[in-house]
């Protein structure tokens, strides 16, 4: 999530950093950024509120990751 790494960065954090704001380790944020795993939709819905909140606009990859998740646990007609 190569655009995950660019929010950061213009957010002026470390990866550590983000990671504590988010309640995970950096570890996690690593393989977000290197696209090794995905967040889950708890940390999704942290990552989007806290770049909103500092007005950064939101990665496209994490967009599409809610709406996955938004789409999978929507119930069925």
């Amino acid at each position: 999530m190569i655009d995950l790494k660019k929010a950061r960065l213009e957010a002026g954090l470390t990866q550590k950093q983000l990671a504590d704001i988010i309640g995970r380790s950096a570890q996690a944020v690593r393989f977000w950024e290197w696209g090794q795993r995905q967040p889950n939709l708890i940390s999704t819905c942290k990552l989007i509120n806290y770049f909103k909140s500092q007005s950064i606009e939101v990665p496209l990859s994490l967009k599409r990751i809610h709406q996955t998740y938004t789409e999978a646990l929507s119930p069925i007609a």
